[in-house]
């Protein structure tokens, strides 16, 4: 009986009523805010398509649209995502949302990360203060 109970767990948990495979993340990395964004104020969504192979690894991240100063993090952290196998290859596509929120700071704070998963991701952080120039005085 426990091993038509275990048989019938994995057949429901492999089946997939459309043949589509279902992204299923094992493995995901919390994304960082850039700095340089951060300081200049840069938010917004980015859309990242992937392309996962059967054996689950990211084979390609692509950044489709989004504000460019937040691409690069968005891809990067993309191609560090790990998801269940599949009978075949398959896209998916993974929404990043770079938000800032609350009182500007002098320090880089650790970001809030929310992930709604299998396909969107929130990075809120709170925005930079400006810095002053550091102008390097010549010795008299």
């Amino acid at each position: 009986m426990k091993m038509l109970v275990l048989s019938v767990a994995y057949i429901l948990s492999s089946w997939q009523p459309t043949g589509a495979p279902i992204a299923c993340p094992k493995h995901l990395v919390a994304p960082s805010y850039p700095t340089i964004a951060r300081a200049a104020y840069v938010q917004g969504d980015v859309t990242v398509n992937l392309q996962v192979s059967a054996d689950g690894k990211v084979i390609t991240a692509s950044a489709v649209a989004g504000p460019p100063m937040l691409r690069q993090e968005a891809e990067r952290n993309a191609r560090l995502w790990q998801f269940a196998e599949s009978r075949s290859e398959y896209r998916i596509e993974i929404l990043y949302r770079f938000k800032l929120e609350g009182q500007k700071v002098n320090y880089v704070p650790q970001p809030r990360v929310e992930f709604d998963l299998p396909s969107t991701v929130t990075v809120t952080t709170e925005p930079m203060e400006p810095q002053p120039s550091r102008n390097v005085a010549e010795p008299h």
